[in-house]
C-alpha cells in the first residue's frame, strides 16, 4: 500500500517499506555500513555490513562488507557477495565516476579512508585522505561536470578539531585514464 503526502501544488507518494536484508534472522548487524549507487541505467549496487550483532552493540565493520547487484532498477537483487576492505569502513559513501567506483568513509580508528576499484568485488588497499591522522564522522559526495566538460567528484567530510566538534572540508577527485 502506498502513502500519499499532499503538499501545496504537489504530492509525495511513498511505498510501504520492504525488508531487504534480514539481519535479525541471521543474528548479524548491518549498522553503520550501507551505500547505494546506479552504475548503469537500471543497474544498482548496494553495500551492507555483515558484522556481529554481539560485538560493539552491532557497530563493528572490521574489514569486509557484502554487496548485492540489481539489474532491474531495484525490483530484484542478486545473492550477497563479499568484498574485503583492508582498513574497514563505517558510514560509507559510494560514487561511480568515469568507470571507477569510489568508496569513502571513516574506518577503524575513525580515520577518513578512500577506496577505488573498477570491480566492486575487489578494492585497493585504501588511502587515508586526511593530511594528518584525525577523526572523521560523516562524509558525502556528488559527481559534477567541470567547466571543461570533465567529471569531478566533490567529497565533503567532517574533520574533528576538538572532541566531537568538527570542521567541514571539501576535496575534489578526478580520474585520469
Amino acid at each position: 500500500m502506498e502513502r500519499r503526502i499532499e503538499r501545496g501544488g504537489y504530492a509525495v507518494v511513498l511505498s510501504d517499506p520492504v525488508l531487504y536484508v534480514d539481519n535479525e534472522a541471521r543474528r548479524r548487524s548491518g549498522h553503520m555500513t550501507h551505500a547505494l549507487a546506479e552504475y548503469a541505467p537500471g543497474c544498482l549496487i548496494d553495500f551492507n555490513a555483515n558484522s556481529s550483532a554481539e560485538l560493539y552493540d552491532g557497530h563493528s565493520t572490521n574489514g569486509w562488507v557484502e554487496y548485492r547487484v540489481s539489474r532491474d532498477g531495484g525490483f530484484t537483487w542478486g545473492a550477497p557477495e563479499t568484498c574485503c576492505l583492508e582498513k574497514g569502513i563505517r558510514n560509507p559513501q559510494l560514487a561511480l565516476i568515469d568507470g571507477v567506483y569510489v568508496l569513502h568513509g571513516r574506518c577503524i580508528g575513525g580515520f577518513f579512508v578512500l577506496y577505488t576499484s573498477r570491480d566492486p568485488g575487489v578494492w585497493d588497499e585504501g588511502y587515508y585522505m586526511a593530511e594528518k591522522p584525525g577523526f572523521c564522522y560523516y562524509s558525502d559526495n556528488i559527481v559534477l561536470r567541470d567547466r571543461d566538460g570533465k567529471n569531478r567528484l566533490l567529497i565533503q567530510y567532517s574533520d574533528t578539531y576538538k572532541g566531537s566538534c568538527v570542521n567541514v572540508r571539501h576535496m575534489w577527485l578526478r580520474v585520469e585514464q
